[in-house]
């Protein structure tokens, strides 16, 4: 029994030996930078002004689609401000061009429910439609602005849209 256990641990230790060298490990993939999506370029009519977006407006679309509602949506864009009623259900954004001339809209976080003194928070106290929060939806992926053939402003980015019209 000592000579067999022996010869099979003898032969365990020849088993690893060979002749022949080792393959070498598989290399390890590396991780390849993800690459850089450059944007479409603007849009010839392009709006690259905050004077050309300065106003109040009728919002007439989202999304390529006319605003099919029992009630109208007035939006303004005054400064760097952009908003629509209720401004406390947080519909404003901080709005400027970067260099590139697309836009930027960022939602400005001074609206929207608010913290009182008691620490409870207050909250705007009004039904809001599915159309306004269509609505401000799309407006946070915006980047571009131009003018449409009839006179609008057409606002887009990301596969979303808003059409306006001057009041």
């Amino acid at each position: 029994m000592k000579t067999m256990a022996a010869s099979l641990s003898a032969l365990s230790l020849l088993a690893g030996c060979s002749d022949e060298p080792a393959a070498p490990p598989a290399p390890e993939p590396t991780a390849q930078p993800a690459a850089q999506e450059q944007p479409a370029p603007l849009p010839e009519n392009a709006l690259t002004s905050m004077a050309d977006l300065q106003g109040e407006y009728r919002v007439a679309g989202i999304d390529d689609a006319p605003l099919d509602a029992e009630f109208g949506i007035a939006l303004s864009i005054d400064g760097q401000v952009l908003s629509f009623d209720p401004v406390c259900a947080g519909f404003v954004w901080t709005i400027g061009i970067a260099q590139d001339g697309r836009l930027n809209l960022v939602r400005n976080p001074d609206f929207g429910p608010e913290r009182q003194a008691d620490g409870t928070m207050a909250v705007c106290d009004v039904v809001v439609p599915p159309e306004l929060t269509q609505l401000g939806e799309a407006l946070d992926q915006i980047s571009i602005a131009q003018r449409t053939l009839d006179g609008g402003l057409l606002l887009s980015g990301n596969g979303r849209s808003v059409t306006l019209f001057s009041q």
